[in-house]
């Protein structure tokens, strides 16, 4: 994976599993994407040379990331699960990490701290990297990039998204139209932008979104083009939340993982426009199996991914499997 997904998936495993606040997160992230590339495989030379520094934070040497794993049970020496473990095992035996004169703050002071991310920045390489050559320029740059993108990170946007747009499917007072298209009633690319808008992602384009633009606007929000990472026949590589777009004038669904998509796709009269307001068939928005309708673009926002969490206990009440439906021409 690249440093995005990566850098997203460190920030929720600190944030949700070891207590970590915002700012000190960014702070983090900022500093191994200059030690590493966010890159938990990173040999600063010959790969598999434990003499030099390793992973994330650079062990040096890396066999240091090796004793510190094996004391807390890992041998996946090259993994983020088992380097933040480590991290989190140096701060609870005072390793590694020595408060400056400068930065004089502890460990566990800092993973909770409220301080600037700039401050913070310049605390972690100097408490705990003390790099050789820091080159705090290229840190302070990406702690203003993963500043501007982390808070969507941690919301779980994807997830959110998600959770709506199958809340949406399972309830019959909205229904399939391209006129009335932005509540109740939904068309394809209505339904999957106004998804991610309630998650708090701010999509352009108003109410001129559709299947012919939306690839543009999603990235312009932060989505990545992922198309060459998924198997369109199968399905596989396919992440929770990504949008998969026809291309053109076509059709746009939501993948929601195990196999299945949520979409937007016909009114009860066989047809694009008109018809009641809501679901009259139970197909018009409506959870189905993965299908290629065929398509042309796998579009992913950073920070989601995985399998149906469990949390929520969602029940997809309307899913009727095996079936397609008939697909639209989104204008």
């Amino acid at each position: 994976m690249g440093y995005i997904e990566n850098g997203s998936e460190i920030a929720q495993k600190l944030y949700n599993q070891y207590g970590w606040k915002r700012n000190p997160i960014v702070a983090y992230l900022a500093n191994v994407q200059q030690e590493a590339g966010c890159d938990p495989a990173n040999f600063q030379g010959v790969d598999g040379d434990w003499s030099q520094g390793v992973g994330l934070n650079q062990w040096t040497p890396g066999t240091n990331l090796q004793e510190r794993a094996r004391a807390i049970g890992r041998t996946d020496y090259l993994t983020i699960d088992c380097q933040l473990a480590v991290t989190d095992y140096e701060r609870k035996n005072g390793l590694q990490y020595y408060a400056t004169s400068s930065y004089n703050i502890s460990f566990n002071e800092f993973i909770q701290s409220t301080k600037d991310i700039e401050w913070l920045t310049y605390a972690w390489e100097a408490n705990y990297e003390r790099a050789g050559t820091p080159m705090m320029e290229n840190r302070l740059r990406y702690a203003r990039e993963w500043d501007a993108r982390i808070d969507g990170i941690l919301k779980n946007i994807v997830e959110e998204a998600v959770q709506w747009a199958i809340n949406i499917a399972n309830d019959s007072s909205h229904g399939y139209d391209q006129a009335d298209r932005w509540g109740p009633n939904y068309d394809c690319s209505s339904f999957l932008t106004t998804a991610y808008r309630e998650a708090g992602l701010n999509i352009g384009g108003g109410t001129g979104v559709n299947t012919a633009n939306m690839r543009s606007y999603f990235m312009a929000a932060g989505f990545q083009d992922v198309t060459n990472q998924v198997n369109f026949q199968t399905g596989s590589g396919m992440m929770r939340g990504d949008v998969l777009i026809t291309g053109q004038k076509g059709h746009t669904a939501m993948n929601i993982g195990n196999g299945q998509v949520v979409q937007a796709s016909i009114n009860e009269f066989g047809g694009t426009v008109g018809g009641q307001t809501g679901d009259q068939t139970g197909e018009e928005i409506w959870v189905t199996n993965y299908y290629n309708y065929p398509w042309g673009f796998c579009l992913r926002y950073p920070g989601g991914g995985g399998t149906p969490s469990e949390q929520k206990n969602v029940v997809f009440v309307r899913w009727i499997p095996g079936k397609k439906g008939v697909m639209e021409w989104n204008q």
